[in-house]
């Protein structure tokens, strides 16, 4: 899991190197951050089998570094990177100890006058429940007290402009999930789709698009899924952006029979609907988010398909370029393709309100309380209930130019929002 992780980021920093940076504009801000966290009686970090939370709570010690960077080469090619490394510490069990890194990239490149890249990389990992970044798209989560998590996607598209309001694109995408206690099951996705983009105009755009995608997990389970799914995207006024999704998936999974011969194969099929909505706002006072997706997923640990809804819900608000204030909320919950199970396999609800006080022009006080519940049939992910306190210290250690561009920006063409200079990290 480490090499794969180096790997990552080493790739990321090949194509920084390459970038000639006299060639176009480079952004860089770097902060440094130092705190502490209490998550109860709950022990988040390093825990093994067997062994059941402490009486006692949890102080932890955390330092890290969040780095922002963006690159703009005359218009033709932008990138976008956050990456945070941090490491946690038990004041009380050295044992309890585990680094997290959070990496998210995003490029886009205009390749001829008709045809243009992007690519866009999320990957996590974690030896617990990631709270310092507010959640930016809907998503499976769920938590295991049992060793680290790492979750890795990467997508990638082409888009060919046929006309001034007619767009075809063509797109590949994969996804790992790994854990490192080998209870819990990998999963690795791969896919492909093809669509076609209609611009009404500057505030209206649909798109249509057909996928395969195939799911696969240990000892040669896998399922085939094929889907179709219309988006409707519109922008209401000069800063509220719309998004609509709504299609379809049919799913054929294979996977070993129990009883006397395990090794004797099964398939299932099922038909379902996907879609989802996503609204948000970015203003220089008020920034909010909401999305909500229904969608066949590869499922978090139980090497089958699952049927997943995830939401999440964000808003911050600005008081001059000092104080900054927010909550945000996401919630997840997985099902099994098989209409009798009438029991979710997991269900999570998390919700956070975090501060952030900029006493100097390069010193920031952060703080937050968040929640956590989950509910879970599944063997290691635990029944939890927690509350969880941060305190830290955010410093700047080096900027150039103005604040960088998010990865997210890239995708709505690279145009930056009226959102606070300062950049919400813990």
């Amino acid at each position: 899991m480490r090499r794969g992780i180096l790997r990552n980021v080493t790739v990321s920093a090949v194509l920084l190197c390459a970038v000639p940076a006299g060639a176009g504009e480079l952004r860089v801000l770097l902060e440094g951050e130092t705190g502490v966290r209490n998550d109860g009686n709950l022990r988040q970090l390093g825990s093994q089998a067997g062994e059941s939370a402490d009486p006692e709570s949890q102080d932890v010690g955390r330092a890290g570094l969040h780095l922002l960077l963006s690159y703009n080469a005359r218009q033709r090619f932008d990138l976008a990177l956050g990456y945070s490394p941090s490491y946690e510490r038990s004041f009380d069990d050295s044992s309890l100890a585990g680094a997290t890194h959070r990496l998210d990239l995003g490029l886009r490149s205009t390749l001829t006058r008709r045809l243009a890249l992007d690519v866009r990389e999320r990957l996590l990992s974690s030896p617990g429940l990631d709270l310092y970044t507010p959640a930016a798209a809907p998503e499976s989560i769920a938590v295991t007290r049992r060793g680290r998590q790492l979750s890795h996607s990467l997508d990638i598209g082409l888009h060919n402009e046929l006309t001034r309001r007619s767009t075809l694109s063509v797109g590949l995408s994969n996804s790992v999930r790994r854990f490192e206690t080998g209870d819990l099951a990998d999963a690795q996705s791969v896919g492909a789709d093809l669509g076609a983009a209609f611009h009404f105009d500057r505030e209206r755009e649909l798109e249509v698009t057909a996928g395969v995608e195939r799911f696969s997990w240990e000892r040669g389970r896998e399922a085939k899924v094929r889907t179709a799914e219309a988006t409707y995207a519109h922008l209401f006024g000069r800063s509220v952006r719309a998004r609509f999704d709504a299609g379809s998936f049919y799913v054929e999974q294979r996977q070993p029979r129990g009883g006397a011969d395990p090794a004797e194969p099964f398939t299932a099929s099922k038909t379902g609907w996907r879609g989802g909505l996503q609204v948000s706002q970015q203003l220089r006072l008020i920034r909010w988010d909401v999305g909500y997706r229904h969608d066949i997923d590869p499922g978090y640990g139980v090497a089958r398909a699952v049927e997943a809804d995830n939401a999440f819900f964000g808003l911050s608000t600005s008081r001059g370029r000092h104080l900054t204030v927010g909550v945000d909320a996401n919630g997840s919950r997985q099902r099994d393709l098989d209409a009798s199970a009438s029991e979710p396999l997991t269900e999570l609800a998390a919700g956070t309100l975090r501060m952030s006080w900029a006493f100097t022009p390069t010193l920031r006080l952060t703080g937050g309380y968040s929640r956590v519940w989950q509910r879970s049939r599944v063997q290691l992910f635990d029944d939890l209930s927690y509350n969880r306190y941060f305190l830290g210290l955010a410093f700047r250690i080096y900027q150039t130019g103005d604040r960088p561009l998010a990865p997210e920006e890239l995708e709505r063409g690279g145009v930056p929002t009226d959102a606070t200079t300062e950049p919400d990290v813990p």
